[in-house]
Order: structure tokens, then sequence, then C-alpha cells
């Protein structure tokens, strides 16, 4: 079926239905306010760390830590923030105040021409693959997750991904590799590497079920295919070194998966239908979609038709009744959600709706007899459930379908009309979670994106100025959901949550009633109880809102002024960011160091808890600390002992510190549960603590050797990836 329009006819075409739908439907429906809680998200966490990472990206420096929250913690490591993800970085770099819309927009571009690509390359025809694109690109999870602007960026790549696949095991050459490895890498960068580890399932099962039609070339096929994993890994090697050095002080790190018993749960019929409903909401077809989706699958002519059905039944499977099951696999337990199975599900129904397209389109002695009267019966059956708003469309359809069957001069206007018309079927669907009928599903508004680039109004300054002279910390909720810890600047103790939060600071502000996902206000009296370890913390102030009122004597607060409409306060008793102490606790573990730091009568500023170290010779004396902060991740301490003192610092511990004292590598030791210590001598010291592994500054060079690799056997010859 080769006639039809031309490729940029189609190109255009597809950037008029991106424009259509972005500019004429999704803007248009936005409005001040949250639409849904849910899409705090946008405003509080994606769009602030956008910025931020391209800020310290533009300031020279790999955007390693973000001191703002939770005490300070990775923030490549938290991977969501896509600081290295290379679209994200040109678009927020160059699109100004219209750049959330523009990284939006170019996705739905990118991943409508990639999957068209990709549907043609697996051999579809292009009334299949035009179908097939826009019920892949216009799913509802898709158009669902524009206040998460990660999950569209993630599937993007995935069917180039897929045709690369196919392309490295039936042509092995340089430029297959190369592109299959830079599709894996963007999947990665994207923001979310679950959606990476998921699609790699995906390959496999259809390498196991496709493998008789692939025409793989033996040991040359697979060691191409070795040599661009090995480069896809080495491309994302300085995004997966922090990850996996955050995950490990992560909440998730010591998340046991569900007990084995539970996949008995499997039999209960109640359990199978709760699940399954829960994947019907987000899972939806147009009727005309799904039935053609039936007829490819049991009565297509497309070469990987088997291969396809199977990866359709996996996915759905996996996003829904096996979901539970799957989080026992010991990688699988430290995620969480079925979004990725969800959207990757699309990717074979896609194919399978092109696949029946092109096999009513083409003659019937083209067509197999591959179980057509069990397709004809699924499809009337499924006419029962087709609601009455959607039985103009599927009848304008079949009609279209009809014209372009029986008239060849009339096939491509006809094949247009109806992937229009699909398109629009998508467009309006409206899920069962919407309370009332809606002409199309942006109809009920959607959250505004932010107008212009987060800018600082210079708060942190002021509240440095109220609560100096050192740098202090700051409780305030207020802060936490709105972005503005990041935007302003201002270190809090708090953080917005994380998915791979830090868990002992997690666990030490629950302690304090002060976990972020438990309530906006803390349980005063608790704080109260242990305002030692607030001091541990370095908290000087606490911001509120002026309609809370608070016990300031019991609580020991100091009203310091309003704040628009907030009232700072200033705590009696904080400790300094840096300070010595003369006297060490050895603990072994983790649990141990717990139960000594909520003792009665520890005092963090008398005594170090070390965990699983040595404590190293101290001596009863005095001294003094001046900090001079400098770039994120980074602390120049001017320190003065009269005997060997531990210098505390009241930042979170990360296996990426890294301390010189006066010049010379100096051991960083996990104190007092979250903080860190480094032993001092005697005498006149400067000590420069920074964040940033040797295992991380090894991943930036090797990510850079693999980019030059990867553009070299992209561009210097060899087998093409059509």
């Amino acid at each position: 079926m080769k006639e039809g329009p031309s490729a940029a006819a189609l190109a255009l075409a597809w950037g008029a239905v991106v424009a259509v739908f972005w500019g004429g439907l999704v803007v248009p429906s936005m409005q001040p306010g949250l639409r849904r809680p849910m899409d705090i998200d946008l405003y509080g966490y994606f769009v602030p760390k956008f910025w931020y990472g391209n800020a310290e990206l533009a300031a020279g420096r790999l955007p390693l830590w973000n001191p703002y929250e939770y005490g300070g913690l990775p923030f490549l490591g938290a991977a969501q923030p896509a600081a290295l993800y290379p679209p994200k970085i040109a678009v927020y770099a160059l699109a100004g105040r219209a750049a959330t819309h523009a990284y939006m927009a170019l996705h739905y571009l990118l991943a409508g021409g990639l999957g068209f690509a990709a549907l043609r390359g697996l051999g579809l025809g292009w009334p299949g693959a035009a179908l097939g694109t826009v019920t892949w690109t216009f799913s509802p999870l898709n158009m669902e997750s524009h206040y998460h602007l990660n999950r569209l960026a993630c599937l993007t790549w995935v069917p180039l991904v897929l045709v690369a696949f196919v392309r490295v095991l039936e042509r092995p050459g340089p430029r297959a590799a190369a592109v299959l490895a830079g599709a894996a890498a963007l999947t990665l960068l994207a923001g979310y590497p679950e959606y990476a580890l998921d699609t790699g399932v995906c390959l496999l099962v259809f390498w196991l079920v496709a493998g008789s039609r692939l025409g793989t070339q033996g040991g040359r096929a697979l060691g191409w295919l070795a040599a661009s994993a090995l480069l896809a890994a080495a491309l994302v090697a300085l995004q997966v070194v922090p990850l996996l050095e955050m995950a490990g002080e992560s909440v998730r790190a010591k998340v046991a998966p569900p007990p084995l018993p539970d996949l008995a749960a499997l039999a209960d019929p109640r359990l199978l239908a709760a699940r399954a409903g829960s994947f019907v909401q987000a899972f939806h077809l147009a009727p005309l979609v799904w039935m053609l989706a039936v007829v490819g699958a049991l009565a297509g002519r497309a070469r990987f038709r088997l291969a396809f059905v199977v990866l359709w039944v996996v996915t759905v499977a996996l996003g829904s009744v096996l979901n539970g099951p799957l989080h026992l696999l010991p990688l699988f337990s430290r995620l969480r959600g079925s979004y990725c199975w969800v959207g990757l599900s699309y990717l074979p129904a896609a194919y399978l709706t092109g696949a029946g397209l092109d096999a009513l389109l083409a003659g019937p002695a083209d067509v197999p007899q591959r179980q057509p009267a069990l397709a004809g019966a699924i499809c009337l059956a499924s006419a029962v459930g087709v609601g009455a708003r959607s039985w103009p469309w599927l009848a304008l359809g079949l009609g279209l379908l009809a014209v372009a069957r029986a008239s060849a001069a009339w096939r491509t206007p006809a094949v247009l009309a109806l992937v229009a018309c699909v398109t629009w079927a998508l467009w309006a669907w409206n899920p069962a979670s919407f309370t009332r009928p809606l002409p199309h599903r942006f109809a009920r508004g959607e959250s505004l994106y932010p107008p212009e680039p987060p800018r600082a109004t210079g708060l942190a300054a002021e509240l440095g100025r109220r609560c100096g002279p050192g740098p202090a910390r700051f409780l305030a909720p207020t802060l936490i959901w709105d972005g503005a810890a990041i935007t302003e600047r201002v270190e809090l103790v708090q953080g917005y949550p994380e998915s791979i939060a830090p868990g002992r600071m997690q666990r030490l502000l629950g302690e304090l009633s002060l976990d972020p996902e438990q309530g906006l206000l803390p349980d005063w009296e608790r704080v109260r109880a242990r305002g030692r370890l607030l001091d541990l913390l370095n908290v000087g102030c606490v911001l509120l809102p002026a309609s809370v009122r608070l016990d300031t004597e019991r609580l020991e607060l100091a009203a310091a002024g309003g704040l628009g409409d907030s009232v700072l306060y200033r705590r009696a008793h904080p400790l300094p960011r840096a300070f010595l102490v003369h006297r060490a606790l050895a603990v072994p573990d983790a649990d141990a160091a717990w139960q000594a730091l909520v003792r009665p009568g520890f005092d963090p500023a008398r005594e170090a808890i070390l965990e699983g170290a040595i404590p190293p010779a101290l001596a009863d004396g005095s001294g003094t600390v001046r900090v001079d902060e400098g770039a994120p991740g980074a602390l120049t301490l001017a320190v003065s002992a009269s005997s060997p003192a531990l210098l505390v610092v009241a930042q979170s511990w990360f296996p990426g510190w890294r301390a010189h004292v006066d010049g010379q590598e100096a051991p960083v030791q996990r104190a007092d549960y979250v903080a860190m210590a480094v032993p001092i001598a005697a005498g006149e010291h400067r000590v420069v603590l920074s964040y940033g592994s040797r295992a991380v500054h090894a991943a930036a060079a090797l990510s850079a050797l693999a980019l030059v690799a990867t553009v070299a056997l992209a561009f210097g010859g060899g087998r093409g990836c059509a």
C-alpha cells in the first residue's frame, strides 16, 4: 500500500493536529487555580525543579545537590527533575515563559512522528500507521498527565526503541546500535527510570514471541545488541550513579515486598474486578479503534501480529491484575504504581489497530483467513457496550471505512477523514470519573501553566536578615507545596514529597509530626517535646500563616515580624549549621543510632552519635566554627579547636560527601542519625566539604565519552536504521 500522502504532507498534517489540540483545546481550557489536587505536582515540583536544573547548568555546575529541602538531598539523584534530559534543557533554555507549553507540544509532535515511523518500520501501511499514531499519542494517560510532564516525555521514545531493536537484530550495524542506545537513554533521562526498565521487559517479551519472524543474523546481531546496551548504560551513567546512591538512602531501600501468600488473592474475583476496574478508568480505546484492534489481532496480516497480541495481554495484565505480584520481585518491589504499564499497553493496541485497518483495506486475496468469524463476533458483542454519545462517531467511522474499501480514488481522503474522526473521538472521551457530560475532556478545565519562569522575590534574603546572623533552616510548611523553597532558595527542614525521599530524614520528621504527607501543620506538643531534634537540624525560625495561633511561650518562640500573610518566629536554642563536640558515642547500626538519638537527655550540642565507626581520640576543650556557604553542595568552614574534636555539620549525610581538611582528604562520618561529622585536630583549620563522589565524576566522564561515541556511530557511516 504505497500510494498515499507524501511524508512532508503527513508531517505538516500532524503539526496541524497538535496545534489544534494544544492551542485549540488544552490552552483555552486552562484556568487559574488547581483543577485537581494532583495538579499541585506541576507547580510545586516539576516546573520549579526544571528551571532550577537549567539554572545550575547555565552556571557551569552539575545540579548534584539540593540544599533547600529535607535538610539537603541529592538533586540529580532524584531523577524526576530530568536535569540531564536534552529536550528539557533545550526547551527551558530557549522558550522563555512559554517553555512548559513548548515542552509538551514538542513531545506530542515527537510522539506522533516517532510512532508513525516505528509503525511503518514494523510493517504497517500508511493508513494503519496513521491510525495507530493517534491511538498511541492521544492515549488517556497522556492526556491526563499534562500536570505530570515526565510521563509523555518517557513514552515518546518507546516506539523508536522498539523499531531500533528490531533493526539491530535484522540489519546489525553501528547506526542502528547508536539509535537504539540513544533512544533507550532518552527514555531513562526523561524523568522516570521505571519506564526504561519496563520498556526493557517489553523488548524481552517481544523478542521471545517474534523470534521466528526476526531475520536475526546470529552472533553479529547479538554483538551489536550487547554493544548498544553497553553504550546506553554509559550514556545514562551520570544519571544512574547518583540515583543509586540516593535510592540506597531512601524510604524505598528498606521496603519489603508483599508476602508471598498475597498471590492467593489473585483467585478472589472481587479483587480481580477491583484491579481491572481501576485499570479501565485509565484505559480507553474509541469503539472503532477497539474493533479494528480485534480484527488486527485475529484476522490481520501484519508481520508481528502475534508478538503484539502477547505484548498487549502482558502489559494490560501487569498494569492491572498482576501489578501487585510484579512488586514481589526484588527490583520491582522498590517501584510504585502501574502508570507505566498502562501507558505502554497503548503501543501494541496501536499496532493491532493499524494492522486491522490495513487488513480491511487490502484486497480479499491478500487477507489470510485467520478466525474472521471470531473477530466479527467480538466486534458485534462489543457494540452492546457502546454509549449513546459514541454511536455517531462509530457510524461515521464505519461509513468512511466503507468508502475507503470501495473506491481507490477516494481511499486517501476517506482514510484521512477516518483518522480525524477517531482523533476527535479520543479527545472527546469522558472517563467515568467525570461528574457530568461534557463536549470533550478538556471542557472541565485544566490547571493553568505558570505564565513565566518562577522568579525569586528576595524572600530568602529577608528571612536570613531576620533569622541571622549565621545560616539557618526554616520550618515553613506553606513554602513546601508551591515550590517556593526552590524558587526562593530557602533552606527548609521539610520538602516537597519525593518519590524516593531520604528515609532517615522522613523518619525524623515523622517523629516530630512534620512529615508533609501526613498533614500541613504539626502537632505542636510533639514539636515542643522533641525540640532538641529541631535544634540539631539547625531550624532557626518558624514561618506560619497569621491565622495559626500558638502558645509562643511554651514553644519558646519569639515573634520576628510579619511577612505578607504569614508571621515569622525565632526559635530560642537552635544549633548552628556546624559546631564542635568533644564527646562521641559509637553505635553499631541505624536502629541503635535512632534509639540513642531519641533517648531522654541526649544533647547534640555536647555529644555526637557515630554510626559504624570507631570514634577518634577526643578531649574536652572549646573552639569556634565559621561557615561560608558557596554553591549548592559546597561548604567552606574556618575551624579553631583547642583540642581534638568532631566537627558536626547539620547537612544530610549521603555517600557522595567528601571532606578536605587543610587540603588533605578526611573521612566524612555519619553522625546523629541524619547529619555528618569530620574529625578535627587541635589548631586552626580550613575544612572544605563538597558533594559528588568519585563514582559520580567517573560517570560524568563516561557519559561524555559515550555521547561522542554515539554521535560518531550514528553519523559516521555504516548500516542505517530506516
